[in-house]
């Protein structure tokens, strides 16, 4: 798959820099992610359904 690509983004979907950096610390701890985070499936999207 190319990351050359846009995917349309819905208005909910979007980090505050609070979010932002719990997630990249959790990243870099090797954590789970914060239960405030839901990624949506975007299969349909990318035309893997």
């Amino acid at each position: 798959m190319a990351g050359d690509g846009k995917i349309k983004m819905r208005a909910d979907a979007w980090f505050t820099s609070q979010n932002l950096e719990a997630v990249l610390a959790s990243f870099l701890r090797g954590e789970p992610l914060p239960e405030r985070v839901r990624w949506r499936d975007i299969s349909e999207v990318l035309g893997q359904a």
